[in-house]
């Protein structure tokens, strides 16, 4: 791995929401008759969600197409009021939409969504089709408490999902804001994933740790990092992107890593970091040829 600001390891469509929070859709012309036409025409928008319960909270949206069918499409969402995860599809490039038989939700969790800002799961299509959903599941809905990281695969569109545990929580030292420790439980959060531009054997796949402990506030303390070899059934030990070159005492925090992976198989992972009160002195970079990313 490279000891470097960012990790380095080897081995259309749009969405918006409308009133309420129901899922609709905007579809592009493309193809051969857009390069006939002088600028885009945009069709009318189409309602993906036939829900009308006045709390639904349907968010954060991920629109997918599939790598050898412009026409399959996926919108990966959650429903914040109930605390679940789920996945409509499209076979008509956007025109009419399904919800899958199935959710991305492992049958040991009772919850895969809570309310956050920002991303907190992700979704993408590996280059043989298979459809990847990452995020936390837990015993209970509630916006806070330890939560485990996992990845849920499909290669019928969502008809059937296999799952795989990541990650699960330990007890482990924080620091709060004020520069006090105490000690609590995980809780991984806003999950990220990349896939391998030719081999559907790898993908990545990146956490946000943080404290599970609602009533002692702190930074998130890791921006984490697995690899999978074997198309997302077993997982490497989660790795620190950022620790090895900023030592923990002198990291206030970091975040959710972003991440892809080169077509020599490594991967790269991007997260901001947090300097405690003072500043941190950064080492000394590498010259570009290594080809390493440095934190922002």
């Amino acid at each position: 791995m490279d000891r470097t600001g960012g990790g380095r390891w080897g081995s259309g469509g749009l969405a918006v929401m409308a009133l309420a929070l129901t899922l609709s859709m905007l579809v592009m012309a493309g193809g051969a008759t857009a390069e006939r036409l002088a600028e885009p025409v945009v069709t009318p928008s189409q309602q993906i969600t036939k829900d009308l319960r006045p709390g639904r909270g349907y968010t954060n949206a991920h629109v997918l197409v599939h790598p050898d069918d412009p026409n399959v499409m996926v919108i990966a969402h959650a429903d914040f009021s109930t605390s679940t995860c789920l996945v409509h599809v499209s076979r008509d490039a956007g025109r009419t939409w399904a919800e899958a038989p199935a959710k991305p939700v492992p049958p040991q969790y009772k919850a895969c969504s809570r309310p956050a800002f920002g991303d907190f799961m992700a979704a993408r299509f590996g280059v043989d089709g298979t459809l990847f959903f990452a995020s936390a599941g837990s015993d209970t809905p509630g916006s806070r408490g330890p939560t485990d990281g996992y990845v849920a695969r499909s290669t019928d569109l969502g008809e059937t999902w296999q799952f795989s545990v990541v990650a699960k929580p330990v007890e482990r030292e924080f620091t709060r804001f004020d520069g006090t420790k105490f000690t609590a439980l995980e809780r991984f959060n806003y999950a990220r994933l990349a896939t391998h531009p030719t081999d559907p054997k790898r993908l990545s796949v990146g956490f946000r740790v943080e404290t599970a402990d609602a009533f002692t506030p702190a930074p998130p303390v890791r921006s984490m990092v697995s690899a999978s070899t074997d198309g997302g059934v077993t997982w490497s030990k989660l790795v620190d992107n950022i620790e090895e070159s900023i030592p923990r005492d002198q990291l206030a925090g970091s975040d959710a890593p972003a991440m892809v992976i080169g077509t020599d198989g490594a991967i790269y992972a991007f997260t901001k970091e947090r300097a405690p009160s003072g500043g941190v002195t950064l080492p000394t970079q590498p010259p570009l040829g290594a080809r390493s990313l440095v934190n922002a």
